[in-house]
């Protein structure tokens, strides 16, 4: 069994002749100084090696990444949370369960998404800018569902970061709002964080509201898939990807999240939906178009158990005549 702070890669017929030493640090992205850390903490096949040596196609390399210095990094942790949706040679999407975070706010802080991944893809932990979130390269609120994208080098975090900065990746949701929705919408109100909650963002209706920090654009456009009762199921595309967004523009016009404690009316929702311990909203697709990533990929997570039930029981519940008030 491989340990929690090693890792094992599996050299490619490209790569095939490359000195050790220049192989880790272009397919870890990984700075000479830290390559030369990890001197005495190589296995190349099994055996210990210098980082001098040249390897082959399908030798394998374990590298002791304890090794390698830096501030406190997330351990591996619950392999039962990792649900694998696609993965490439840089980068792996997974599904993320609502009620955890995408990465530890804390050392001791798990399970989290980042620590799953960790237990297959650990070269994840040694990307990016911040050793707390590895390679993640966007996020999901804790209770919301769906795919996540982690990058497994430093090239591909800065190509999607750039990406995903600049909103050149499809992002679509599905939620279940209040009231009832028809046809398509855009909602363009700027947003800015509450001026002494931390949790809570701001949307600006009159540019009155009070604010602290930058203020930042954000644009949501949603589409009528079906009304439940008082509720209507929607279709969101999101551009920007601001702290809250889908929930805070949703209220904004009056529709909430169903199931949103911080933003709607969550107690009087779980009446009308006594299974929903979470607000109804999920991650359902990412698309990277083939200008950043070799012939494009789009990828779909499909609702999990917990709504898709919330939602038939939804139907069944409207037709006795009970809306939400």
């Amino acid at each position: 069994m491989e340990r929690r702070d090693s890792i094992s890669l599996v050299v490619r017929e490209h790569e095939a002749g490359t000195r050790l030493d220049r192989f880790i640090a272009d397919r870890l992205q990984l700075s000479r100084q830290k390559v030369n850390s990890l001197e005495g903490g190589i296995r190349l096949n099994g055996r210990p090696c210098k980082k001098g040596r040249f390897i082959e196609k399908d030798d394998v390399v374990q590298i002791d990444t304890s090794r390698l210095p830096g501030d406190w990094k997330p351990a591996a942790h619950s392999p039962e949370l990792l649900k694998v949706i696609k993965e490439l040679d840089d980068i792996v999407f997974v599904e993320k369960p609502a009620g955890i975070h995408c990465h530890p706010l804390l050392q001791d802080d798990v399970p989290t998404l980042l620590s799953a991944v960790l237990c297959k893809y650990p070269e994840v932990g040694l990307v990016g800018r911040d050793p707390r979130e590895g390679g993640l390269v966007h996020r999901l609120d804790k209770d919301t569902s769906g795919v996540v994208v982690f990058a497994r080098n430093n090239h591909a975090y800065e190509v999607l970061r750039q990406a995903f900065k600049h909103g050149k990746i499809s992002k679509e949701y599905i939620a279940l709002v209040r009231g009832r929705v028809f046809g398509r919408g855009e909602i363009t109100l700027d947003i800015g964080h509450h001026p002494s909650n931390p949790g809570k963002m701001v949307a600006l209706k009159n540019g009155r509201e009070k604010t602290r920090g930058r203020i930042m654009p954000a644009v949501t456009r949603y589409t009528h898939l079906a009304v439940l009762g008082g509720y209507t199921l929607v279709s969101i595309a999101i551009k920007t990807g601001r702290m809250h967004q889908i929930r805070l523009h949703m209220a904004a016009i009056g529709h909430p999240v169903a199931g949103d404690a911080t933003y709607g009316y969550a107690e009087q929702d779980v009446k009308v939906m006594p299974l929903l311990n979470r607000h109804f909203l999920h991650a359902a697709l990412i698309g990277i178009p083939d200008t950043i990533i070799a012939n494009g990929v789009r990828v779909r997570s499909n609702l999990p158990r917990e709504l898709a039930v919330t939602a038939r029981k939804l139907v069944r519940t409207s037709n006795s005549g009970i809306t939400p008030r």
